[in-house]
């Protein structure tokens, strides 16, 4: 059985998970180091304990977290089970039709939110958060881990 899981409980771990619902991949909860949330239900999912509480080898994720060092902090424990990346695209936001066509490419374990809008010769990276209504403008590069918050224009 393959489990689809998000890293982080946090605001952006719900943003991300409110791509999932909203796109039909499929979901089943979040991953958190704090044992505070772990059994907690929160928006379309529950927190079902942290990376060390899953053996299971046959893993995809998606990092939900805002902060570059806790992500890619996060990912490289997942990476050291073998759990695979997930990219997550919002049906909602605006990219080229033809990514190769336009020279638009998303790495892995990134998540693009509702109301992005994308053009030409774009590249974003691994682990990339490009929250709501951000604009990615010709020729921009986006490095691994980043973190846009809402409404970020970049050209």
């Amino acid at each position: 059985m393959t489990l689809n899981v998000i890293l982080g409980a946090g605001g952006f771990a719900r943003e991300t998970a409110l791509v999932y619902a909203t796109t039909g991949y499929h979901f089943d909860g979040y991953l958190s180091d704090d044992l505070k949330q772990h059994g907690k239900v929160y928006e379309f999912g529950e927190c079902l304990g942290s990376i060390d509480d899953i053996d299971d080898p046959h893993v995809y994720f998606t990092p939900g977290i805002g902060s570059p060092w806790v992500k890619e902090q996060l990912v490289q424990r997942a990476l050291a089970k073998g759990w695979k990346p997930q990219t997550v695209i919002s049906m909602r936001a605006m990219l080229p039709i033809s990514f190769r066509d336009a020279k638009f490419s998303v790495g892995e374990g990134s998540v693009i939110c509702a109301g992005v809008s994308g053009t030409v010769n774009v590249k974003v990276g691994d682990y990339v958060n490009v929250n709501l209504n951000c604009t990615l403008g010709h020729d921009c590069v986006i490095e691994n881990y980043v973190n846009l918050t809402p409404d970020v224009n970049v050209s």
